[in-house]
């Protein structure tokens, strides 16, 4: 601990002395402003509320508050809802009929024409799972004229002993579709269905499964490059033997693009999108490489503005914060309630010209550094704030990207890195993605794609 100071007034008059003390109280009430300015802002933590951390990284994370109203209505189901239950098949695969033989009171001996069908109850289940192994079993015809003529194989069937296709199915299907590790996989295939596979068997089948999927794969990227639908653009890092990379996705609301690099910069952009999206409105959260990819418009993510303006407001609550959030809320939910806006209307202008006087607005940096710097930023971005209001299905948002590679922090969670087999995941990953915004069966699509060579067939 230091030592206080000791003040003398040796030698001074009384009007010295008071000015002595008033410089000294200007002087402590300067520090003081300081060290209280840096404590409020030490007390600002950025989290998953008012930032892009994501919730997972939060150190305190704090119960999250409903904003509903306490109701007087019991729990469950309330008047007038429309309940369900299990249905009745009218074709059962199996029918069991229950009858008595004779009367539990008297004894008699029922005949057929004295019983009579009152009620069925039906039981749902499945099969004990069971291997089946089918032998294709090769003649050879022996001509008169000396040659001997032998039957085809089919061209599937190449090896002694080798394992099916809808078994190669199902190991796409659990590895891609229920993010299981190669490890426990063989454990279940060996515990479920008596399958021994080694993992190294089970790495050649997804590779497999990737060839066959690779014509879709590059037809949904050049789906989404020529297309004019928005496309959204996001990416996020994952574990690769070791090493940090960046799973990448691009996607609209038909098609679904994802990749692997271990770049997180413009060179992954232009290996996979060369000409980027001369026809689409891009959208994203303000990465450098997604704003320099060519597009006919961009679109930044205001929900993550939203929350960075939140994180302002409490750390430097300058007004340009509060107003800049306010008209961001006032767009996205004038949008929600009119699905279109003309450029130039009246509606529409309200809240380009609120932009303008924002970013017009002079914010003294040294006061409010990352105030200032946010608007900076924004003035660059001025014409990427508001495409939204003018296209029907252009959204505010970048939530649809952030969904579509979530499934990566998932896949990292349950196995916690790729070992190998990180571009093929990406490759399976975009064909189940897209298939499933299709509205079609995941499963089925496993099963085509296996037992077709290389050009299989999906409804659009």
């Amino acid at each position: 601990m230091q030592d206080k100071e000791i003040i003398t007034f040796g030698g001074m008059t009384d009007q010295e002395k008071i000015a002595h003390l008033e410089a000294r109280v200007a002087d402590l009430e300067e520090k003081l402003s300081v060290v209280l300015g840096l404590l409020a802002k030490k007390s600002v933590k950025k989290d998953s509320r008012n930032s892009s951390i994501p919730p997972s990284q939060d150190l305190s994370r704090k119960k999250t508050q409903s904003l509903r109203t306490k109701s007087d209505k019991k729990t469950g189901g309330q008047p007038g809802h429309q309940g369900s239950n299990l249905k009745m098949v009218a074709a059962p695969d199996q029918v069991e009929e229950l009858r008595h033989s004779y009367c539990g009171k008297c004894g008699h001996a029922f005949e057929e024409h004295e019983l009579f069908y009152q009620k069925s109850r039906q039981v749902i289940d499945i099969p004990l799972p069971k291997p089946i192994v089918k032998e294709y079993r090769q003649y050879v015809g022996r001509c008169g004229c000396g040659c001997k003529q032998a039957a085809d194989f089919p061209l599937h069937v190449n090896a002694p002993v080798q394992y099916g296709k809808n078994l190669e199915a199902l190991v796409g299907y659990l590895s891609v579709g229920q993010y299981i590790p190669y490890q426990r996989m063989t454990q279940v295939l060996s515990d479920v269905f008596s399958v021994n596979l080694s993992q190294g068997t089970v790495d050649n089948m997804l590779n497999r499964l990737g060839e066959k999927a690779a014509w879709f794969y590059e037809r949904i990227r050049e789906e989404l490059s020529e297309g004019r639908l928005p496309v959204g653009a996001d990416e996020t890092g994952c574990a690769v033997n070791g090493d940090h990379d960046w799973t990448w996705v691009w996607q609209n609301e038909a098609y679904c693009y994802l990749t692997i690099s271990d770049n997180r910069g413009s060179a992954t952009v232009a290996e996979h999108f060369t000409e980027g999206f001369p026809n689409a409105v891009l959208s994203s959260d303000r990465w450098a490489a997604h704003l320099k990819t060519a597009a006919a418009q961009h679109q930044i993510c205001l929900v993550h503005l939203l929350r960075e303006l939140k994180y302002l407001e409490a750390l430097e609550k300058h007004p340009f914060a509060t107003g800049l959030g306010s008209l961001f809320r006032g767009a996205i939910h004038a949008k929600k309630q009119q699905q279109v806006f003309e450029y130039g209307s009246p509606a529409s202008q309200r809240f380009e010209q609120g932009l303008d006087l924002l970013l017009k607005e002079t914010i003294p940096k040294e006061h409010y550094p990352q105030t200032a710097k946010l608007q900076k930023s924004l003035l660059k971005l001025r014409q990427a704030a508001f495409p939204f209001l003018y296209e029907a299905k252009l959204r505010a948002d970048n939530n649809a990207s952030e969904r579509s590679i979530r499934n990566i922090k998932v896949k990292m969670k349950v196995s916690g890195m790729f070992k190998s087999g990180h571009s093929i995941y990406a490759k399976l990953k975009s064909v189940m993605e897209t298939i499933q915004r299709k509205g079609q069966n995941i499963w089925q699509t496993f099963i085509n794609l296996a037992n077709t060579d290389y050009h299989w067939q999906y409804a659009e």
